[in-house]
């Protein structure tokens, strides 16, 4: 019988930034395969800018998953304030998780990492984006088997 490995979700911090900026980068650059979309920025010194400047602002919280030799996955999200969810909100902007590690729970971890954050700052609810794309099906059914509903709409977006 095959052992669960140990995963430890935790608050991500300094010491992260340089795992945290590789697979940000490998995220992005998964994303960018699948969709065709070029607007991302995938070169490792601007995610990590990025990254720096967003966890210095406040704006944005990571959670880490931890194997105990190695950082193996992360998701980020941020608060919002919505008149439509009723107050406060959770948005999951990144998960990831590396391939080595896919299928082996890690993935749930971080999002039961995400709702006993949500719990714990009184969100209403959290919300996550993803694609209506055959290439992210596999990601949608992974959502919605972890309590996610499709509420409908599309993501729309303009660059400045």
């Amino acid at each position: 019988m095959e052992t669960k490995p140990p995963i430890r979700i935790r608050k991500g911090v300094e010491a992260d930034i340089p795992a945290l900026t590789g697979m940000a980068a490998k995220l992005l650059q998964e994303i960018q395969l699948a969709t065709h979309d070029l607007d991302f920025e995938v070169e490792p010194l601007p995610v990590r800018r990025h990254l720096e400047n967003l966890l210095e602002r406040g704006s944005y919280r990571v959670l880490v998953a931890d194997s105990g030799s190695e950082q193996i996955g992360f998701a980020g999200l941020f608060e919002g304030h919505a008149l439509y969810a009723g107050g406060a909100l959770g948005t999951i902007t990144e998960l990831f998780v590396k391939p080595e590690w896919r299928e082996k729970g890690v993935g749930r971890e971080l999002l039961a990492g995400i709702f006993a954050l949500a719990r714990n700052q009184g969100w209403r609810r959290v919300e996550v984006t993803t694609p209506p794309l055959p290439e992210f099906e596999r990601i949608m059914h992974f959502y919605q088997c972890q309590g996610f509903a499709v509420t409908g709409g599309r993501k729309l977006r303009r660059l400045m």
